[in-house]
């Protein structure tokens, strides 16, 4: 490098006071200072243009607020004096108010609101015509799509009152229903016709005969809880232990009516007397009788007869018969207090009680000798209490006194 001009006196020197460069002038970086000389890379990377640049032409109008800032991609430079000028002011804000106007609303620098208001009328929204649809019941909510609005005093029907299907029979199933419309609140379905109810029946046919077959019936009326048939006659002598009892008309008896005339056995005052008889079918009771041979003198107290069922228990007893019981070589009887009703295929022991001041009475028996009168099958035919006043209400046959006699002893 050698420098033109130098008048230091060494030519390859440049002169502080300013020098001619015969060759490139290399720096040894950027430079820090505002005075310092600038190397080319320098230049280029700051806008320079590597030692210059174009300047733009043209500029842009700013017409509107608002716009965001950018920093541009364009590689001229602007002038200094250049300018984007300004966007034109409203009319709002040019035109002056009228007097005594008022603010009911925000500030409208630039007219939005009239302008959107302006657009609101011009599109002229028409108002509905048509009546609304009825209100269903059931129907879902929906936001709709006309073009027209509807007017302020629109109604939509409501859904109506239905008819009400009247009730005409019972055992109908629940439904929801199907219908639209609504029911009154005091609406009613009227309830079905009741049911004709049979009557009661006030008659019952008598059972008077044995074999009738079972029956259904056609009868309209019902019958009642406690109704009864009643039962046929039982046939003579179905009931009695011996045949020959029954043309007597009798239904039970110790002893066949021919031992009537048999031995004569003595009525001790105050004894119970009790003889066992077998139930071959069921029966209804109603009197109880023996065969007198001598008559008891001047009566005192009970005399009468009754009727024990097996397991001892008074099922009833006769009035007094201090009269029958006072006479001699006849049949006697006396009257039950009730009906009694006794089951087939069972036993019951008749008894007899006297008490006689003079003289006892007698009636015809049959007399027993040895032991194996004691008892028949394990039950004793017939047993006596002493000392009785009256009819005990039970008797224990096991504990009683065994008797040695069967007396003539009959029921009907």
């Amino acid at each position: 490098m050698t420098a033109v001009g130098y008048t230091g006196g060494d030519p390859n020197k440049v002169d502080v006071a300013g020098d001619t460069m015969t060759g490139p002038l290399v720096l040894p970086g950027d430079p820090s200072l505002g005075l310092q000389a600038a190397t080319k890379d320098y230049v280029d990377t700051h806008g320079g243009g590597g030692g210059g640049g174009t300047p733009s032409g043209t500029v842009v109008s700013e017409t509107s607020y608002g716009q965001t800032a950018t920093a541009g991609v364009a590689t001229a430079y602007s002038r200094g004096d250049h300018s984007h000028g300004s966007p034109a002011l409203g009319s709002t804000g040019t035109t002056a108010a009228a007097g005594n106007h008022n603010h009911n609303a925000a500030y409208d620098a630039l007219g939005a609101a009239a302008t959107a208001q302006a657009n609101a009328l011009a599109a002229d929204v028409p108002l509905g015509s048509a009546t609304p649809s009825a209100v269903s019941i059931t129907a879902a909510g929906a936001a709709g799509a006309g073009t027209s609005s509807s007017r302020q005093d629109h109604t939509h029907a409501g859904p109506g009152f239905g008819a009400v299907v009247t009730e005409t029979a019972f055992g109908q199933s629940a439904t929801n229903g199907v219908a639209s419309t609504v029911a009154r609140s005091d609406h009613s379905h009227g309830t079905p016709t009741a049911p004709t109810v049979p009557s009661a029946s006030s008659s019952v046919v008598a059972e008077t005969s044995f074999g009738i077959a079972p029956a259904a019936g056609a009868a309209a009326t019902f019958s009642r809880g406690d109704h009864t048939h009643g039962t046929p006659t039982a046939p003579a002598g179905a009931a009695q232990l011996d045949h020959k009892a029954a043309i007597f008309g009798l239904k039970l008896a110790t002893l066949g009516p021919y031992e009537m005339g048999g031995s004569p056995l003595g009525l001790s005052p105050g004894t119970l007397i009790t003889c066992r008889v077998w139930v071959p079918s069921a029966m209804t009771l109603t009197k109880l009788g023996t065969w007198m041979q001598a008559a008891g003198i001047t009566s005192s107290g009970v005399n009468g007869m009754a009727i024990y069922d097996a397991a001892g228990n008074l099922l009833d007893q006769t009035g007094d018969m201090s009269t029958q019981l006072a006479s001699a070589n006849q049949y006697v009887e006396g009257t039950l207090g009730g009906s009694v009703n006794l089951t087939a295929n069972t036993s019951v022991h008749l008894a007899i009680l006297a008490h006689f001041s003079g003289g006892n009475p007698t009636i015809s028996g049959k007399a027993i000798t040895g032991t194996n009168f004691v008892a028949i099958n394990g039950v004793r035919p017939s047993v006596y209490l002493t000392g009785q006043a009256s009819f005990p209400s039970t008797i224990d046959y096991a504990s009683a006194i065994i008797n040695d006699a069967a007396y003539c002893f009959y029921a009907r």
